[in-house]
């Protein structure tokens, strides 16, 4: 996937868990963003993320989505975006 600088990387979150999801964190970069899971089974949301300016054609910039689960459990999926002119 590539972006732009500035830009925005957007997509949705879902998780799920039978224990029920505490809560979900996005980080794009250097910034975070998290939502409450409401101790609900299953979760979805859209996220629309800030790509910083100034950064060079060809530089990854690293996604993270982790989610935590009432027991305390949690697992990340990590990824990357490049950004092109």
């Amino acid at each position: 996937m590539t972006v732009m600088s500035p830009g925005q990387v957007t997509g949705t979150i879902r998780a799920s868990d039978p224990d029920g999801i505490d809560s979900v964190w996005i980080t794009v970069g250097g910034v975070v963003q998290g939502a409450d899971g409401f101790f609900e089974r299953a979760f979805q949301a859209p996220f629309d993320m800030p790509v910083e300016a100034g950064l060079p054609d060809g530089t990854p910039v690293e996604v993270r989505l982790r989610g935590r689960d009432l027991a305390g459990f949690s697992d990340t999926l990590w990824d990357t975006v490049t950004v092109i002119p």
